[in-house]
């Protein structure tokens, strides 16, 4: 909070014993101080990748970190528009707790007419009324992502925007402020795979290793991954090791009367699992030439 301080100089005459004397007083110092509104927005979400049908929730926090009250306060999301707002699932939770529902009297929904709308997005505004001094309080809501066919966005990046008013009769004249830009991006696996041999050049009867190396580049885990290799017919399977995020892993594998390697052994069997941003999965194949 900022001061201004501030006193007054008096000047003043009068005459004694024949001679002119000049005076100078001052007042008291005054003190007034300088009230500053400090509002704090902070927008979150409760995943950090999406899928189709994927259900988000969004919490947004505020913060009253000043002395006086902020009146005729609304929240102004902006999503885009194929997330589908769920019904019933806004809601205030004050400081102490207590969850109070946001009835739709209390929500406005915007097209993309409106000013701070542009043709890829849509606003929601919640009207929350009055926010004490020192006072913090959240909203919270849920949205859909609905099963889309057509190509998922990498990412969905929303903000939310808090208007207010100092005085409570003061509708008309808003102050505003812009929370983070909440940013969820679309969640995704991405296997790269590589053999290698580690010979070249061979005589019947000596050892063989091949190796499939793996990477996960996406940023979800590639679960039930099924391998199919066709090992030249020559080629004797003894063992086979798997190396997941760097550990030993255990699958079931089979060879069948083809010389080719299934991973794993059946159908009916889980797949391997390939962790997200892992580089360091490898399955070791090794036998011998015949």
């Amino acid at each position: 909070m900022d001061t201004i301080t501030n006193n007054a100089q008096i000047k003043y005459q009068y005459e004694a014993s024949g001679k002119t004397m000049n005076i100078v007083t001052n007042t008291n110092y005054v003190t007034t101080n300088i009230s500053k509104t400090n509002i704090n927005l902070l927008k979150t979400s409760n995943i950090d990748y999406f899928a189709p049908g994927e259900k988000i929730n969004y919490n947004i926090f505020i913060a009253n970190s000043s002395n006086l009250p902020i009146f005729n306060v609304s929240i102004v999301d902006n999503i885009p528009k194929y997330l589908i707002f769920l019904d019933k699932s806004a809601t205030v939770t004050n400081q102490k707790g207590e969850i109070t529902p946001i009835t739709y009297e209390n929500i406005q929904f915007f097209n993309e007419s409106t000013l701070k709308t542009n043709k890829n997005s849509k606003e929601i505004e919640f009207f929350l009324g009055t926010l004490s001094a020192n006072e913090t309080s959240m909203l919270s809501y849920a949205v859909q992502m609905p099963t889309l066919k057509e190509t998922l966005p990498k990412s969905i990046d929303t903000y939310a925007t808090l208007y207010y008013s100092n005085k409570e009769t003061e509708v008309s004249k808003k102050n505003s402020v812009n929370s983070n830009i909440n940013s969820i991006n679309k969640a995704f696996a991405l296997l790269v795979a590589e053999k290698i041999v580690d010979k070249t050049t061979a005589f019947c009867g000596d050892k063989l290793i091949y190796t499939i190396s793996l990477k996960n580049k996406g940023n979800i885990d590639a679960t039930n991954v099924r391998i199919t290799d066709v090992l030249p017919k020559n080629f004797k399977l003894e063992d086979i090791n798997f190396i997941i995020s760097d550990l030993p892993y255990k699958s079931t594998f089979r060879v069948d009367e083809n010389n080719i390697l299934n991973i794993p052994e059946k159908e009916e069997d889980i797949g391997l699992c390939i962790p997200a941003n892992t580089s360091d999965n490898s399955i070791i194949i090794k036998g011998y030439i015949m």
